[in-house]
């Protein structure tokens, strides 16, 4: 990871993740520790995608929910590329990074958001595309 914060291997333990569009995260799981989570914030209705990139084999990662139930798993577990894409109401989630070897080995975790748009209200389309981005993961 790119500070000395490490992730926590439960979801008592996960490490807070702040991020207004994207953010990247790496880290090194196996034999004594073959889960990684992290937590997140969403203040309001929002598209999620995760990406595992540069993966090793027996890799994989989850969206939880605020209970750590799973929302969706990553496509293609195992695969040196795998995604998450999910439309999630504001709350509380967790992403656990797991391995099922107990060899070491590394990943890198993307995490993005993209507020939704209702369509409602007295903002029009294009007063939206000017807006600034406003930070939706605390």
């Amino acid at each position: 990871m790119s500070n000395s914060l490490r992730p926590g291997n439960s979801l008592r333990k996960a490490l807070p993740v702040r991020f207004a569009y994207e953010t990247a995260l790496s880290d090194r799981i196996g034999a004594n520790n073959k889960n990684d989570f992290f937590a997140f914030r969403v203040n309001v209705r929002s598209s999620f995608r995760g990406r595992l990139v540069n993966a090793q084999k027996n890799i994989g990662f989850h969206l939880l929910d605020r209970n750590g139930q799973v929302l969706q798993t990553s496509t293609r577990t195992g695969a040196r590329s795998q995604s998450i894409r999910l439309d999630v109401e504001a709350g509380d989630y967790y992403v656990q990074v797991f391995s099922t070897n107990p060899r070491s080995k590394t990943y890198q975790l993307r995490l993005f958001k993209e507020e939704l748009w209702c369509g409602c209200g007295d903002e029009d389309e294009a007063s939206r595309s000017r807006s600034t981005p406003r930070s939706l993961f605390t």
